[in-house]
This record gives structure tokens, sequence and C-alpha cells, in this order.
């Protein structure tokens, strides 16, 4: 059973004025970029620069946790507080870009592989 279904809401004692929620959510995320730089040739100080291989394919895989808290204040007002971490795992699938500048050829070459992380709350 997904982690989403497991995902309980509580309530206790349902007519406390301290009455608290809480909640917790998995969320998955997949994502697939294509970009593609394009320009025509041109001449900057006397250098040819040209675009060699503008296309790029990354494929991004990612899950997001989160924890939720609601509750009703002392004064009536009902508060919450969000609890979240994010993990993002990318592959280049083409593996860069280039271009050529008076015939050398310049490359935009980052790790194929990725991993970043995110923590947030409200």
């Amino acid at each position: 059973m997904p982690l989403r279904d497991l995902a309980a809401l509580r309530c206790w004692p349902p007519s406390s004025p301290t009455a608290t929620a809480t909640a917790t959510r998995q969320r998955r995320g997949d994502q697939l970029d294509w970009p593609q730089v394009c320009f025509d040739t041109f001449t900057d100080h006397g250098a040819n620069v040209s675009c060699d291989n503008g296309n790029s394919f990354v494929l991004r895989l990612g899950v997001k946790l989160g924890h939720e808290t609601k509750w009703t204040a002392g004064n009536g007002r009902i508060r919450r507080s969000h609890v979240y971490g994010i993990t993002n795992l990318c592959y280049d699938c083409l593996h860069g870009t280039s271009a050529r500048l008076a015939d050398i050829c310049v490359v935009s070459t980052d790790l194929a592989l990725g991993v970043g992380f995110s923590v947030g709350a409200r």
C-alpha cells in the first residue's frame, strides 16, 4: 500500500478547543526536459562562432515527503505547520551541449548524474 494511502488524519478529542490534526504525505514526480539551443553562425572580433550541439535531454525523478499539523489555538484561530523534504535524481542522457569558437569546441558538461536535496517549512 503506498505511503499516501497510509496518511491518516487524526483528531482528538473533536470537541476540544485545542484539537490537533496531523497528516503525512508523499508525492512522486517524473519529468523529461529536452531543451534545445540553436543560433545562427556569427563572427565576433574576427572569430567564427557556431552552434555545434545544442540538444540536451534530462530525466528527473523526484520524491517529496511532507508532514502537516493543524490545530486550534487558545484564541480560536486555526494554526498550521508544514515541514517537507525533496530529493531529486537527475540524469543528462546526451551529456552536455557544445559550441565552436574559432575552431575550438567549447563544451558544457555537468555531471551526467546528479542528486539534489532540499528541505523547507512554513
